[in-house]
């Protein structure tokens, strides 16, 4: 039950990292600049996250909330960092697909 619960959670951080490529790939023409972007966004986002004079930027960071899928096999599972995780990758997914929307709405019309 546990092994799913990490399956959901590893799913949804990945259709936000998703979700960013997609508002990338919106914007521009070429699949490699979309890699790069989303595997360099990444890269900066952890790199961001270890350094503690930018505790200040964390909240807001993607990567902040994947250290908390340890928390999964803990007993009793502490739920704090996990909902915290989830509801940023859910602002990822919203903001980034809506992006991505609107750029592909306006783009042929």
């Amino acid at each position: 039950l546990r092994i799913g619960f990490v399956v959901v959670l590893v799913t949804i951080q990945v259709w936000a990292v998703a979700a960013v490529a997609l508002a990338i790939s919106a914007a521009t023409e070429h699949p490699l600049v979309v890699m790069a972007t989303a595997l360099g966004g990444i890269i900066t986002f952890t790199i961001l996250n270890n350094i503690s004079a930018l505790d200040w930027l964390h909240p807001v960071l993607l990567t902040n909330g994947w250290d908390s899928l340890a928390d999964v096999i803990r007993e009793p599972m502490p739920t704090d960092a996990i909902t915290d995780g989830l509801l940023r990758a859910a602002c990822y997914i919203v903001i980034g697909y809506s992006l991505a929307l609107a750029r592909m709405s306006t783009k042929d019309g």
